[in-house]
């Protein structure tokens, strides 16, 4: 399988990460000598917040980064509380390129509980062709006109998972996925 990349920003510095998709990262991300065994089969993403000292939401983190970078090129800007990394927010922006289809935009934050769990919520954005209307009846098998958030964008529902559906232009839609995940 050929190699692929993960770039990585942490505030101003820049990491590219050598990876393939599906098998255990490459040693390129220096890891915490206590962390090192649990992060080494870990994502990229999991292993820089390790490294980065966000450690209560490390098996969260690497849920969510794995379900988000499975089988695709992709590139994180990664954001953290430099003065208490693992008592606070941690947030990554990722382009993510599957195979032979435009890139997805996906946002994602983690912040640990009062009980030592960690919450987590994602959101993915990605531009499909055709009207949303036309979109949610072919992509989402949609009957009947779907609720409205408030004027111009449907909203479906799909288990855990909210589908917003918002015009871009005459004949586009963004399609914006957002699930909470406890």
């Amino acid at each position: 399988m050929p190699q692929k990349f993960l770039t990585i920003w942490i505030s101003s510095c820049f990491f590219l990460l050598p990876f393939q998709a599906n098998a255990a990262p490459d040693k390129a991300v220096p890891q915490a000598p206590v962390a090192q065994q649990a992060v080494a089969k870990s994502s990229p993403i999991t292993q820089a917040a390790v490294q980065y000292g966000v450690l209560a939401c490390t098996s969260r983190i690497n849920q969510v980064a794995s379900f988000l970078t499975a089988n695709t090129v992709n590139g994180a800007f990664l954001s953290f509380s430099p003065a208490a990394p693992d008592q606070h927010i941690f947030s990554a922006s990722l382009e993510i390129i599957p195979p032979k289809n435009p890139s997805v935009y996906a946002s994602t934050s983690f912040t640990p509980t009062p009980n030592g769990g960690c919450d987590a919520v994602y959101d993915t954005v990605q531009y499909a062709p055709g009207t949303c209307a036309d979109v949610a009846a072919k992509r989402f098998k949609v009957t009947g006109t779907p609720g409205a958030l408030k004027k111009d964008i449907l909203m479906l529902n799909a288990g855990g998972a909210k589908f917003f559906l918002m015009p871009a232009g005459k004949n586009g839609c963004v399609v914006i996925k957002k699930e909470v995940v406890q």
